[in-house]
């Protein structure tokens, strides 16, 4: 009986550590199952936070861009208004140094030149002289070069216009051409152009 309750005990033993060796083999599985699941859930959860970083990544890289558009095309609108604001001016007070300088004697010898060159450059033919209407007092200094003398029916500003009418030719020496002219160079020089951003 001894050695049936031996074997018994040894059988026992041997059940006992299959079964510890079984359930080792099924803790070890259920662990690394476990492990797997943990990872990928782990990389599903870190794959849904990247893509909805970079979603809000390029919402705010949009938001930034939309306002950086908007302040440059701010500050341009600015540079523009401003730029406008300081020809108006110099075109202004160039106008007021012209009205005083219409009324001395030196505009009356200028617009003598002016005719002369003009009737010069324009040749022979059926001439006339235009002048701008507030210029009217010096019809009589200009008639003496023996040329008609009209009323130009654009505003020159002063200065005069000599017409070809048989050669369809016009010198313009008007002091709105001139002002014309210098505006562009005067944009040029000033660098007052805009450039593009």
């Amino acid at each position: 009986m001894r050695q049936m309750e031996e074997k018994l005990q040894v059988f026992e033993q041997e059940i006992l550590k299959e079964a510890n060796q079984k359930k080792m083999a099924i803790e070890q599985d259920t662990e690394r199952e476990k492990q797997e699941r943990i990872a990928q859930k782990e990389n599903e959860i870190l794959t849904k936070a990247y893509q909805t970083i970079q979603k809000e990544l390029g919402k705010i890289r949009k938001e930034q861009n939309e306002m950086l558009s908007k302040a440059a095309s701010d500050s341009k609108r600015l540079i523009l208004n401003r730029r406008g604001e300081i020809i108006q001016n110099v075109f202004r007070q160039l106008m007021e140094r012209i009205e005083a300088y219409r009324e001395t004697e030196a505009y009356a010898a200028f617009v003598l030149r002016c005719a002369k060159a003009g009737l010069e450059e324009v040749g022979n033919g059926d001439i006339v002289v235009l002048i701008d209407k507030r210029d009217l007092k010096q019809k009589t200094p200009l008639e003496k070069l023996g040329v008609p003398v009209e009323q130009d029916a654009m505003d020159i500003l002063g200065g005069c216009r000599v017409l070809n009418r048989s050669r369809s030719l016009v010198s313009d020496r008007s002091l709105a051409k001139c002002i014309a002219d210098e505006k562009e160079h005067f944009l040029e020089e000033t660098d007052f152009r805009i450039q593009p951003v």
